[in-house]
């Protein structure tokens, strides 16, 4: 008999039998790479597709692609045999991205909507749901993830390139109360990342700020992105901060915002900065986020007076922040020379980090370590301070526009002033300077070999053929 004319049973139970352990070992780590197994040989034909819905352990992880039809693999889910720790990633390949094309819209509509029909009775199975697609209007509402007790999941991601909601005119906008309710076991889920519109209209359902907070006890990581919030209604500023402050009890959430913004113009000069505002503790990560998210954020928001944590700024254009930003890291990437400066007048931390900054120059550094006016309740008159006071590390990578010998000149500064003229709290005890930076000249080297009992500099240079110069002081061996 041909072996073509077999039943897959019989086809699965030889394989099986020829090959126990190398046939299901995975082979590919990349969830989205056209080789992943066993999908790779699944493609092949209908034969090798039933063949492997026999092997149960080759469906721990799903993973569709939209930009193709799903109905050969819409059973996927049954293959897996009710196993637990299922990995699920949708995603859309389709490199189209033009909100005016209705029908490529409506295509990945149709078909994230069938995967996630098919999904729906899993869910409860599920290590880890993935769903990134083109638009925001295809996505899932998360409450059909947040109706059940959810035992296994440990990250739901539902995320999109572009947003094409308009919140005031989408039928979601309506709020009323969900039947059923919205369940309240999540005890594994660690890292959550929704859109801005999703993530409002979730908690806005809920009917309580609190209901995110005290059914997430594990949460990790919070992702909300791509969206531009309202001036009136309910998907504002003022409710995002208030539900953003309800995970104050729980000290190791942070948050990571990006692509948000205003659709409407804010003045942040005629803003009464109230100290009874929400309170925003933990590490908080921008990116992308416009002028107007930033200072309508912090006039929404009070921050507490001492914060054991990080803040980041990436590929934002920063404006004044009037409040004092309490956080003891500081890291920014790919800011501007004026963005720069307006943030650092708002903060007052132990570490610095600039990444990847053309407008670190060295006006900037001069600027950076410059004297000022400091206010202190002993004295009717300021006093002269170093700008940053409590500053002990600083972080340069991949910064090439500087003077090694004008950041030399920075640190010896600071030393000097913390040890004389008190113009700072503690000496700087850490430079790291790292990547597509300049060369550190020998006479910068010999003023840090002089004053290694006070700062430990570590200074990687890689220059354009990936050749590298270390010079690292004091050495630990």
């Amino acid at each position: 008999m041909p072996p073509p004319t077999l039943p897959f049973e019989l086809h699965a139970l030889i394989l099986r039998f020829y090959r126990p352990l190398h046939f299901l070992k995975w082979i590919e780590g990349d969830l989205r790479s056209p080789t992943l197994s066993p999908y790779n040989a699944a493609f092949v034909c209908k034969l090798w597709r039933d063949i492997l819905s026999e092997f149960p352990e080759c469906w721990t992880r799903v993973v569709f692609d939209v930009a193709k039809d799903p109905t050969p693999f819409i059973d996927v889910f049954l293959w897996s045999n009710a196993r637990t720790g299922i990995e699920v990633l949708v995603f859309n390949s389709s490199e189209i991205l033009d909100i005016a094309q209705e029908s490529h819209r409506s295509l990945e509509y149709d078909r994230v909507s069938r995967v996630v029909q098919a999904l729906a009775p899993h869910i409860h199975r599920c290590k880890s749901v993935t769903i990134d697609i083109t638009y925001s209007s295809c996505l899932p509402s998360p409450i059909i993830f947040f109706r059940q007790d959810l035992p296994n999941i440990e990250k739901l991601y539902l995320t999109s390139r572009a947003d094409d909601i308009a919140a005031g005119n989408h039928p979601w906008t309506v709020i009323e109360n969900t039947d059923p309710p919205l369940a309240k076991s999540f005890p594994k889920l660690k890292t959550l990342s929704l859109t801005g519109f999703w993530f409002m209209h979730l908690v806005l359902s809920a009917q309580s700020p609190d209901w995110f907070s005290h059914s997430v006890a594990q949460l990790r990581s919070l992702h909300v992105s791509q969206f531009a919030f309202l001036e009136t209604g309910h998907y504002t500023i003022e409710n995002f901060v208030l539900y953003l402050s309800k995970f104050t009890w729980r000290t190791s959430t942070s948050y990571h915002l990006r692509d948000l913004s205003l659709s409407y113009a804010f003045n942040n000069t005629s803003v009464d900065y109230r100290e009874e505002a929400p309170e925003i503790e933990n590490s908080i990560h921008f990116q992308s986020v416009s002028p107007g998210f930033i200072s309508h954020f912090y006039a929404a928001s009070s921050l507490p007076e001492l914060e054991e944590s990080t803040i980041s700024f990436t590929t934002c254009q920063i404006p004044r922040i009037p409040r004092f930003l309490a956080h003891l890291t500081l890291v920014l990437t790919n800011i501007d020379g004026r963005s720069l400066r307006n943030v650092l007048k708002a903060w007052d931390g132990l570490e610095l980090r600039i990444c990847s900054c053309p407008s670190f120059k060295d006006t900037f550094i001069t600027w950076l370590g410059a004297e000022i006016d400091h206010k202190v309740e002993w004295s009717e008159l300021p006093i002269k301070v170093l700008r940053l006071v409590r500053l002990m590390s600083v972080s340069v990578d991949d910064c090439s526009n500087f003077t090694p010998s004008v950041l030399c000149a920075f640190v010896e500064a600071r030393n000097n002033g913390a040890v004389s003229s008190r113009l700072c709290d503690q000496p700087l005890t850490m430079l790291e300077v790292m990547g597509r930076v300049p060369a550190l000249p020998d006479q910068s080297k010999a003023w840090f070999l002089r004053n290694a009992e006070t700062t430990t500099v570590r200074w990687q240079m890689v220059d354009e053929n990936g050749k590298r110069e270390i010079f690292t002081y004091p050495t630990y061996e």
